[in-house]
């Protein structure tokens, strides 16, 4: 990303950087992503989801036991509860 970065910065003109540089960072940066962390992202998802094929055609009953645990570890368990749950009517403020 530094290199992409100090290739913008030669090739951006001075009066216009704010806004060519991030526009070259990002016309360079999104092919890599989708061409290269794409495919490892997929092939992450099918490793993933052939150890919960394994475990849920090996013993069943653990399945939800390792899925919960997995999902508390980067955080996804906060997602699991509906979108609904967490949202407040804004209390009235009466004027005196």
């Amino acid at each position: 990303m530094s290199y992409i970065e100090r290739f913008a910065e030669k090739v951006s003109p001075t009066m216009i950087k704010f806004f060519t540089k991030p526009m070259i960072i990002l016309l360079v940066t999104t092919p890599l992503a989708l061409v290269a962390v794409g495919p490892f992202g997929i092939f992450l998802n099918d490793l993933v989801a052939s150890g919960a094929a394994i475990i849920d055609g090996k013993a069943s009953w653990a399945d939800p036991d390792v899925n919960g645990r997995a999902a508390t570890v980067p955080g996804d368990h906060r997602h699991r509860v509906g979108d609904d749950t967490y949202r407040y009517r804004p209390v009235e403020q009466k004027r005196l």
